[in-house]
């Protein structure tokens, strides 16, 4: 398994042409791929819920105990999102990003 360092990002598996996070992804992006799409749309959706005085990226960010970059890179699809990351964004918002749409049936 190559470094993640040396790895291709989320947003690397798009279909030339497409946008992230809703553009089509390539046939070879597997489901890691998928997921990361999965989080940073359900992401999006979640901080345009919210109130609008704590719509921010930098609000969610801060209450998440995360850096602003980080969750740019997040909803970029420029990082994979690990587990502790994972878990502060939901537990923030009160709602689930991890989906499974990456799952098979």
């Amino acid at each position: 398994m190559p470094h993640r360092s040396d790895r291709a990002h989320p947003r690397d598996y798009l279909v030339e042409g497409e946008t992230w996070p809703t553009g089509k992804l390539r046939a070879d992006a597997g489901p890691s791929a998928t997921a990361a799409q999965e989080l940073a749309n359900r992401l999006n959706n979640a901080l345009a819920k919210q109130p609008k005085s704590s719509r921010s990226a930098r609000h969610l960010a801060a209450a998440a105990g995360l850096s602003p970059a980080t969750l740019s890179k997040i909803r970029n699809g420029k990082c994979w999102c690990d587990i502790d990351t994972l878990a502060r964004l939901e537990h923030t918002l009160n709602t689930r990003l991890w989906g499974n749409k990456h799952r098979r049936t």
